[in-house]
């Protein structure tokens, strides 16, 4: 029985090496297949039973192939800019049928074969004939309401010639201009900006400045004699300073009037607290700071004290009001003596917005003002509602981005000539689709003759928590089983997937050098079992020979 074995033993051994062979000239076959993952050959003992102490009865070998299918393939530079190459983990969606809902064509299965290129109707399909699956984006760039992100039936074939044209209307323009300060009330300085309707038509706007008189408060000067003894001023009690006119952030005029209210009183110390202070058209409440505090010791003099205000009525942005309260003294413990404070004034200039085609319909005009620093205080932005002479185009609310209150970033007032430094602004007129790009998280982009691009695709990853369970199908793809687990789309980057690449191929993981070398011991192996099986037979034909 024994040589019997030896010979079966043999046999499987014939077969294990041949199967070796037959993966390894598929992985040599598929040397340069894009995304081809080689497939491994392992060897399993074959035991019909257990050795004992005089008897041995062979069994033989199985095979165990294993196709590494989350080995990375180095990436290779492609001229077609649709090529996609995945660095990192995931497959693309791919489908034999254009109409995914179709359940009597339609078959999803993953690749990682990214060589596609559009067919004579547009679409995506790689060298095997699948085509692209991805997610529809909308106008702003998002994936299209309604669409399940976590189910491949809601993907949609890529289509390049769907495309179409493209206009863009303009919505908002950044101004970084700095006016001269030294300009006279009175001088004007102008700027052209070229801005795009609904239908793509160019239209010229002239922004007009017009210096104006510095708005604000200047050498304000409290009552130099308060006729109230404040030293009979029970804590609760208020004295009132002075009024005077203050300009806001929209350049409306208010009347304020200052006041103080004891605080407390504390031997030869008295101390005030500085009230809200009120003005025609709204309130404005002093900061919340416990410093907010002016004591009067015995010597008569106060710390030079500065109290900030916000000031919101009108409508007008929050603003500060500088109060230098410095020099303020109770003179002989009976009256309040004020010593002038000023607060800085801003520069001012009349921004006008004219067109020859265009009827400004509101926000034509405009008080732009300067802090004293040269930087920006107010409006940071403002719209402009045009109604263009045009036929058929839509009205246009554009967007002005002076830059940020306090900051440098757009308009300026320094010293120096007028100076546009940039003028940008987001409309283009009509555009031919030219190309498309493709970014490393998968956004799909159509490129226009125009300068303009748009999102149109968004390409996902499928993940699986064992990719080596997929099953092997023609066309260098996979499809899933119950070893690879559930598949889960992702953003590629996200959730452990991969990047893409864009002009750029996975190459096969085949070594040849190592396949080369397998292929020697595979034969070797081959050899030296049929050598085995020749040996059985010879002991064979020796035992008949007894017979005889």
């Amino acid at each position: 029985m024994s040589i019997f074995g030896a010979m079966f033993s043999g046999v499987s051994g014939l077969n294990v090496n041949s199967t070796a062979l037959g993966a390894i000239s598929d992985n040599i076959t598929n040397a340069n297949t894009t995304g081809y993952k080689a497939t491994e050959v392992s060897f399993s003992t074959l035991v019909t039973q257990q050795v004992s102490k005089t008897q041995y009865t062979p069994g033989g070998a199985i095979t165990k192939p294993r196709a590494l299918i989350d080995v990375q393939g180095l990436l290779q530079a492609n001229t077609s800019p649709t090529a996609l190459a995945i660095s990192g983990q995931g497959f693309f969606v791919v489908n034999k049928a254009l109409d995914p809902t179709d359940s009597t064509q339609a078959e999803f299965v993953f690749t990682r074969a990214g060589d596609f290129k559009p067919d004579e109707t547009g679409f995506l399909k790689n060298t095997a004939g699948f085509f692209l699956m991805a997610w529809p984006l909308d106008v702003a760039g998002d994936i299209q309401s309604g669409v399940n992100t976590s189910i491949v039936d809601d993907l949609v074939p890529v289509n390049l010639l769907t495309i179409g044209g493209n206009a863009t209307p303009t919505t908002d323009v950044e101004l970084g201009i700095n006016l001269p300060a030294t300009d006279e009330t009175g001088d004007t300085e102008a700027t052209n900006v070229r801005v795009f309707d609904s239908l793509g038509v160019p239209h010229d706007l002239t922004l007009t400045w017009t210096k104006q008189a510095d708005s604000g408060t200047s050498g304000v000067t409290f009552n130099d004699d308060i006729d109230t003894d404040v030293a009979d001023l029970a804590v609760g009690g208020t004295v009132a300073l002075s009024t005077f006119t203050l300009v806001d952030g929209s350049g409306t005029s208010h009347t304020v009037t200052v006041t103080l209210v004891k605080a407390s009183e504390a031997g030869a110390a008295d101390t005030f607290t500085v009230q809200s202070v009120s003005f025609a058209g709204g309130t404005a409440t002093l900061n919340a700071d416990s410093t907010n505090l002016i004591t009067f010791a015995a010597s008569a003099t106060t710390d030079t004290i500065k109290y900030d205000f916000s000031f919101t009525s009108s409508g007008a942005d929050d603003q500060t009001v500088t109060l230098d309260f410095s020099g303020l003294a109770l003179a002989a413990a009976t009256a309040l003596n004020a010593a002038t404070v000023t607060n800085d004034k801003f520069g001012t200039w009349q921004l006008a917005i004219t067109g020859d085609d265009a009827t400004l319909l509101s926000g034509g005009t405009q008080t732009v003002r300067f802090n004293p620093d040269g930087s920006l205080n107010y409006p940071p932005t403002f719209d402009a509602e045009i109604d263009w002479t045009a036929p058929n185009s839509d009205d246009s609310t554009l967007t002005f981005d002076l830059g940020t209150s306090g900051d440098t970033d757009g308009l300026t007032q320094f010293a120096s000539d007028y100076t546009p430094t940039f003028i940008n602004q987001n409309g283009a007129t009509f555009g031919f689709f030219s190309g498309v790009t493709v970014s490393d998280t998968g956004t799909l982009s159509a490129l226009f003759d125009n300068g303009e691009t748009r999102p149109v695709y968004q390409v996902p990853l499928a993940t699986f928590p064992n990719p080596n369970g997929l099953v092997a199908q023609t066309g260098n793809a996979y499809e899933q089983s119950d070893f690879s687990g559930q598949y889960f789309l992702r953003e590629a980057g996200a959730g452990g997937s991969g990047r893409l690449a864009a002009a750029a191929l996975e190459t096969s993981t085949v070594d040849l050098a190592e396949e080369f070398t397998r292929m020697i011991i595979v034969q070797r192996a081959y050899s030296a079992n049929a050598r085995t099986i020749t040996t059985a037979d010879e002991m064979l034909e020796e035992l008949i020979r007894l017979k005889r």
